[in-house]
């Protein structure tokens, strides 16, 4: 591929930089340097005599580097030899699958990022890096790296000297010789040397650490092993991992934990012997549970290559000093159960590429001095790259600890939650990739723009509680309760003939029979708009978003309102901003839900909470009303298992699984059908209150500020039901300012607070606070199904015209 470079600015001085290091990370940003618009001159010093050696690696491409590569015109010639994963299993160290069926979330990653999970060999990527490249001639092989001499005079440059004699002088140095870093090494004698830099060398030099070994090789085709097929396998202290590529090539991956945790200057090497012996303890170990019956001696027979290696893990807190700059496994190292390194050494090279362009579009005309350089370095050892690549190192090192069980919290996960897991796993790879740095000179792939779950770079990994201040009559109550009567009226003993659910429910019973009686229509209005709430609460439930976390318990939410509703809905909406801020909508697939229950939610909350209330209200029949009242403290559980039935029984069978890739917005007519509806009846009830109610609006729904001595059971009650509802409608106004506060932050919405409030206003005035949390938090679904946060990086309109 020919490439002809942007014309330069007259007058800018070529920047020279000398590259150690050939790899991924290397090659990475000599790509991006040729395509810079900015004059940049490179040499690429390699140690090896083959630029693309046969180590027998396999390397995972995910969409955060995979995008990269785009940009570099080099994932078309990568992704001819990859075959997408498409099918996933988990067993155990004795051959038992950990997942009801075979996953499929490697799709669903697709789906979201528009590029697919793929194996490849590491060889290949490194052929294709340097297909990609112009100017062959500046990379050097077998040309390995002495020392670096960098003085203290700032305009001097810096040299590099190789162990032939030949020495390199330019601008800057870039380290990406891998964990091993000789650069890395010669950066902190600098830094020693007080030439340049400030920091704490000897903290560095302890930062690398190695707990766990592996053996990684490629294998032939095994029958069974199909391509586009991974298998992980987690035991105690052991794992595996492989992947079945194009034609079935098979990349694999044996961890085992070391007795252990080495510090850098300990950690143990090894030989071919030491493989052989490694291996041999191993051959039993399952790869493929059921008729296909795979082992790891089944990998090793065929096998094409296979290493031995400790597996360091490193997170080193200073990047560069002076003119020297580190990337890629030098500054960070990790396990590859996630194959995250590599994917993250071309972030860094897009990220360094980025630098050095805005460095040298400075106009400088005469040399750099080394303060000048070291300022622009800043911006690539900042502080939002450091942290997103230690959360990626923890993440995978918790990964290696979580397939190996090595706590009791990592076994009690594989062994409970890891079968209901769902696309857990699609989730951390889209999460991990959605802030993926790009060239940002160069421009977006088109293909990158199309995805569920668009790039955003903005992306990545207390609000107080309301307390009820209330007078509320509790004796008073116990003693109409105990007395089981409430002056004439007899409140029914058993309705259950179970004590405790009796017991629960009764309390309910007399709270119809008072209201009723003394102050119909505030209880009436409240229950109405709770409705609405219960509804969201159940879409939420079924959320694939809320998977797993407390928003799905949706009986548990709902049977602790019973307790207090101005208690516990304050806390929901607690628990959601904390579990499901607006990031987690980034993949449109996670605002779907699963329709077989979503579709249930309007039958059964009229049949189970509005019936049951309304008759406790209106039946003409004393005892249908108390057993009406009895129903409705229990609806919670009611329609639970109204939900189940009918889900489980009519509306099967769920196609939730085809949804996710296919329809993300499957779900939105039923949506605003049941909410549309749960906003008719409160809207209805509070038109009927304006209209038909004795007293003032505010006498019936503004509780008493000042002192209730004196009042009557029946007026302490009234106020107490009216507080309840204070501390419901103010959450519910809150609730919604964060979510449209989160919309507007994130440019999916420009409308002004003017506009929001009034229109919340204009709601509440129209169809009371129920109607306005409803209609409002509609809105807001239907902007998250069909809009973009603002830094996701999306094809805009003009893009689409003419697309073929």
């Amino acid at each position: 591929m020919s490439h002809s470079p942007l014309p330069f600015p007259d007058g800018l001085r070529p920047l020279k930089v000398i590259i150690v290091g050939g790899g991924i990370a290397g090659l990475s940003l000599a790509n991006a340097f040729e395509k810079a618009p900015v004059p940049i001159e490179y040499v690429i010093l390699e140690a090896r005599d083959d630029i693309a050696p046969q180590v027998g690696a396999g390397i995972a491409l995910a969409p955060g580097g995979c995008r990269i590569l785009d940009q570099l015109g080099v994932y078309d010639d990568l992704e001819q030899l990859v075959h997408p994963v498409q099918s996933s299993g988990v067993c155990d160290g004795q051959g038992k699958s950990l997942l009801p069926e075979r996953s499929d979330t490697a799709l669903l990653v697709t789906a979201r990022m528009s590029y697919p999970l793929g194996w490849v060999e590491r060889r290949s990527v490194l052929q294709a890096l340097f297909k990609h490249i112009c100017r062959k001639e500046c990379v050097l092989t077998s040309k390995r790296m002495d020392r670096i001499e960098h003085s203290r005079d700032q305009e001097k440059p810096i040299k590099v000297i190789c162990t032939d004699g030949s020495f390199y002088e330019g601008d800057l140095v870039v380290g990406a010789d891998g964990a091993h870093s000789k650069t890395r090494s010669e950066m902190w004698k600098a830094v020693e040397r007080n030439i340049c830099g400030d920091f704490d060398v000897q903290q560095e030099r302890r930062a690398m650490t190695a707990e766990y070994q592996c053996m990684f090789g490629i294998s032939t085709p095994i029958p069974g092993l199909d391509p586009g097929m991974t298998d992980d396998t987690f035991a105690r202290d052991v794992s595996m991992v492989v992947a079945s590529g194009k034609d079935g090539k098979i990349f694999w991956f044996l961890f085992k934990r070391m007795p252990q945790v080495y510090q850098s200057h300990e950690i143990p090497r090894f030989d071919s012997a030491d493989a052989l012996k490694f291996a041999e303890q191993y051959f039993d170990f399952p790869v493929r549970p059921g008729s296909s019956n795979i082992n790891f001696s089944d990998l090793w027979e065929r096998r094409e290559t296979a290493t031995l290696v400790p597996l360091e893990e490193a997170d080193f807190a200073h990047w560069t000093a002076g003119r020297i700059a580190c990337l890629g496994d030098s500054v960070h190292k990790m396990t590859p159960h996630t194959g995250t390194g590599g994917m993250l050494a071309l972030e860094h090279a897009a990220v360094l590429a980025n630098t050095t362009c805005r460095l040298v579009a400075q106009g400088n005309k005469s040399s750099l001095t080394t303060s000048q350089i070291e300022m622009a370095l800043s911006q690539y050892d900042e502080e939002r790259q450091h942290r997103r690549t230690s959360a990626k190192i923890k993440s995978t090192g918790a990964v290696a600890r979580m397939q190996t069980l090595q706590s009791l919290a990592d076994r009690l996960v594989v062994r409970f939650l890891l079968p209901y897991a769902g696309d857990i796993r699609a989730d951390q790879f889209c999460d991990d990739a959605i802030g993926a740095k790009h060239i940002e000179y160069m421009p977006v792939p088109a293909r990158s723009m199309t995805g569920l779950m668009p790039f955003n770079p903005t992306r990545g990994i207390v609000a107080g509680l309301l307390t009820m201040f209330s007078v509320a009559p509790f004796e008073d109550a116990y003693d109409f309760l105990a007395r089981r009567s409430y002056h004439e009226v007899e409140i029914q003993d058993k309705f259950y003939h179970v004590g405790l659910l009796d017991d629960f429910s009764r309390s309910g019973v007399l709270r119809f029979i008072v209201s009723e009686a003394h102050f119909f229509y505030q209880p009436f209005s409240f229950f109405a708009d709770y409705g609405v709430w219960y509804g969201i609460m159940l879409i939420e439930s079924a959320r694939r978003a809320n998977r797993l976390n407390i928003l799905s318990f949706a009986l548990l939410w709902g049977m602790l309102n019973m307790w207090g509703i101005a208690i516990f809905v304050p806390i929901y909406y607690f628990a959601y901003y904390i579990f499901t801020p607006i990031s987690t909508f980034d993949a449109s697939d996670r605002r779907l839900t699963n329709l077989s229950y979503t579709k249930t939610i309007l039958p059964v909350l009229l049949a189970t909470h509005y019936a049951t209330f309304i008759d406790a209200y209106f039946s003409p029949v004393p005892s249908h009303r108390q057993a009406a009242g009895f129903l409705w403290e229990l609806f919670p559980v009611w329609l639970c298992l109204a939900q189940a039935g009918l889900a489980l029984k009519f509306l099967q069978p769920s196609t939730l699984k085809q949804d996710r890739l296919n329809n993300v917005t499957r779900d939105l007519p039923t949506i605003r059908t049941t909410i549309l509806g749960l906003c008719a009846v409160s809207t209805a009830v509070w038109q009927c209150t304006v209209w038909f109610s004795e007293g003032s609006l505010g006498n019936i729904f503004i509780p008493i500020l000042g002192s209730v001595q004196g009042h009557t059971f029946e007026q302490l009650f009234a106020e107490f039901l009216k507080w309840d509802q204070v501390f419901f409608a103010i959450p519910n106004l809150f609730w919604i300012g964060l979510l449209f506060a989160d919309l507007r932050a994130a440019g999916l919405i420009h409308a002004g607070w003017l506009k929001i409030t009034f229109s919340a206003l204009g709601l509440t005035i129209v169809g009371g606070n129920g109607t306005m949390l409803g209609l409002m938090w509609l809105y807001r679904e239907e902007v998250l199904a069909t809009r973009r946060d603002r830094t996701a990086v999306v094809q805009q309109p003009d893009q689409l015209v003419n697309k073929v």
